[in-house]
C-alpha cells in the first residue's frame, strides 16, 4: 500500500505538473478499504499544493475515475445512450430478492457474473452456473 508520508516527501511538488493515476502500483485494489481514502488524501494533499501556487494535474481526473469505479452508473449511462454493453442487470441491495432461475429462463444464458457496483478489478466478482438437474 502506497504510504502518504513516503509519497508527499519524496518529491520536489514545485516541479511536477500532473500526476498520471492509470500506471499507479501498489494501490489498494477494493474501493472500501482502499481506493476511497486514498482517493481522499490525495486530493486533500493537492488542494493544499494549489494553494500553495502548484497547480498539479492529475490524469484520469478524480470525476473520470469515480465515473470508472461505479459499474452500475456508467452500464446504465452507456445503455441509455444506446452503446451497446455486455446484458447488464442493476440490481440495488435494496430491493427484492432477485430470481436467478427466472433471469437464466428469461435470458437463455446458463452463466452470470456478479460484480459490486463501486468497485475495481476483480474484487467481489463471482460466477454463477445454471446447475441442470
Amino acid at each position: 500500500m502506497i504510504s502518504s508520508k513516503n509519497f508527499t516527501k519524496k518529491f520536489h511538488w514545485s516541479e511536477i505538473g500532473a500526476i498520471d493515476l492509470r500506471y499507479c502500483r501498489g494501490m489498494p485494489r477494493n474501493w472500501d478499504k482502499g481506493y476511497q481514502q486514498i482517493f481522499h488524501k490525495l486530493k486533500e494533499f493537492l488542494e493544499l499544493q494549489q494553494a500553495a501556487g502548484n497547480a498539479i494535474a492529475v490524469n484520469p481526473s478524480f470525476e473520470t475515475l469515480h465515473w470508472v469505479l461505479d459499474k452500475a452508473g456508467y452500464l446504465s449511462e452507456m445503455q441509455q445512450k444506446g452503446i451497446p454493453t455486455i446484458p447488464t442487470v442493476i440490481w440495488p441491495p435494496s430491493s427484492e430478492e432477485f430470481d436467478l432461475l427466472d433471469y437464466f429462463n428469461r435470458n437463455g444464458v446458463d452463466r452470470i457474473v456478479l460484480k459490486p457496483a463501486v468497485g475495481s478489478g476483480t474484487n467481489g466478482l463471482e460466477f454463477i452456473n445454471r446447475v441442470k438437474g
